[in-house]
């Protein structure tokens, strides 16, 4: 960055810890991310970076003040790092490293502010009425992420815009799906109440893990409309650089993978994980990778 006293070896050694956390927390993501070139690869890291600082102030905290308070302080690190505070940046390698990427890949700042602005809605969250309402949180705390994706995976083409918000749409679908249990024992649950009324089917038969046709027709429902949105968003697939599309086509492939198993379980999130092993992720991305060799020659 052209800020005095911050020098190319404070923002590489920025970049470095930005991978670091990305290589210890990012279960599904770090697999598509090593494909990409290294400019683009280290820019993936950091945005990374900074939606993982942001959930942590969240899922780390006990106390919704204190919750709020850390948010509040990423939020004014972000806006005194676009300001060039040299405080700010010599002491935050994350914000320095995002600051240094919305200037190097041309990323709308207001992008990480929506990422902050989702992550605060899980800080109070009770329930969603509506899938509107769900939909305006998935685009808070996974499309924008998309938009930001795309930017640094490159692209000229406008569609590509709407294809990346329903892609992350389509990929936070997917993680409200496989998670319903771990966020009913936070007292969370992100399916809209109307669309559980429509098939005769109560939060409270949810609490009870109650396995019945009415909640196999639900699931299902859900997960032909998570699938749709990925129909949409994997049209991005050739609007972005040659260079970037692996990435895309590993992501799609882990998620898919996982709307799969819980297709092939009859639904039954009861008794099954439907997370990837280290073993089926690798899987993945070989054979992803090799198929994309075969296909350049």
């Amino acid at each position: 960055m052209d800020t005095p006293g911050i020098s190319d070896i404070h923002l590489e050694d920025a970049y470095d810890y930005c991978e670091q956390i990305t290589r210890n927390e990012a279960r599904n993501f770090y697999y598509a991310f090593i494909t990409l070139p290294m400019r683009k690869k280290r820019a993936i890291y950091t945005a990374y970076a900074f939606c993982r600082r942001c959930d942590d102030a969240v899922d780390n905290s006990e106390s919704t003040t204190e919750k709020k308070r850390l948010l509040d302080e990423i939020e004014n690190n972000l806006k005194s790092g676009i300001n060039l505070d040299k405080l700010i940046l010599e002491n935050n390698p994350i914000i320095l490293a995002t600051c240094a990427i919305i200037k190097e890949f041309n990323i709308p700042q207001q992008h990480f502010f929506d990422v902050i602005q989702g992550v605060r809605m899980d800080i109070e969250f009770t329930t969603f009425n509506s899938f509107d309402e769900v939909k305006e949180y998935c685009y808070k705390v996974a499309s924008v992420i998309g938009l930001i994706c795309i930017k640094i995976f490159g692209y000229t083409n406008p569609k590509a815009i709407d294809y990346a918000i329903d892609f992350g749409l389509a990929m936070q679908l997917t993680n409200i799906l496989r998670d319903i249990l771990d966020d009913l024992n936070e007292n969370r649950c992100y399916l809209a109440y109307e669309e559980m009324d429509k098939f005769n089917y109560s939060i409270n038969q949810l609490r009870e893990s109650l396995y019945n046709d009415d909640f196999i027709k639900m699931m299902k429902f859900e997960v032909d409309r998570a699938k749709r949105y990925f129909e949409s968003g994997t049209r991005l697939l050739p609007l972005v650089d040659t260079d970037s599309r692996i990435c895309l086509v590993i992501l799609s492939k882990i998620y898919r993978k996982i709307l799969k198993k819980i297709e092939r379980s009859n639904y039954n999130i009861f008794q099954t994980d439907y997370r990837l092993n280290t073993f089926e992720k690798l899987s993945i991305m070989g054979f992803t990778w090799l198929r994309y060799k075969i296909t350049k020659k």
